[in-house]
């Protein structure tokens, strides 16, 4: 006796589906928790009926909640220059472009931004010294090691004036 195999259909209807996502604008969150699914489910039924997808947000300028000048996660500044080699989805570090304008010249390969004051928002050109990520790492621990009181201020004025070779 021959099986005949049913094919899987989604349990809204397509008209239903268009209808929440299209004339409504529901999200998908809001569908699935109208169909009591999950949103995966939603979008793998909207492909399944070949339901065109919204346009998403805006992005850059045209974004509602804009900024020339945004926090990074680590407390730094980045501003927006899509051009440059050093972006990273078009942002730079504020203080790099800083360093750049200052003195006529890309930010030196393969070195990374140190702030002398460690005041990560102080992005004056005087305060920013390119240092490779050895050089850094070092002035970070040996800064920490002060604070921790490990290191007087007089050695540490000692270590920073034979400058930041390792």
């Amino acid at each position: 006796m021959l099986k005949i195999r049913k094919t899987w259909e989604p349990p809204l209807s397509m008209l239903a589906l268009h209808t929440m996502y299209v004339q409504q604008h529901m999200s998908i969150q809001e569908m699935a928790d109208t169909a009591g699914v999950s949103i995966n489910a939603i979008w793998r039924w909207l492909n399944w009926y070949a339901i065109p997808r919204r346009k998403q947000g805006r992005a850059g300028a045209e974004h509602h909640g804009w900024q020339e000048e945004a926090p990074d996660g680590h407390g730094y500044i980045k501003v927006w220059q899509p051009g440059h080699p050093r972006a990273i989805r078009g942002r730079v570090l504020r203080c790099v472009s800083n360093w750049e304008k200052a003195n006529g010249r890309p930010f030196p390969e393969g070195k990374e931004p140190h702030h002398k004051n460690n005041v990560k928002t102080d992005d004056r050109a005087s305060n920013i010294e390119p240092l490779t990520h050895a050089e850094h790492s070092r002035l970070k621990a040996l800064e920490e090691r002060r604070q921790r009181g490990q290191f007087g201020r007089q050695q540490l004025r000692r270590l920073y004036s034979k400058g930041p070779s390792v």
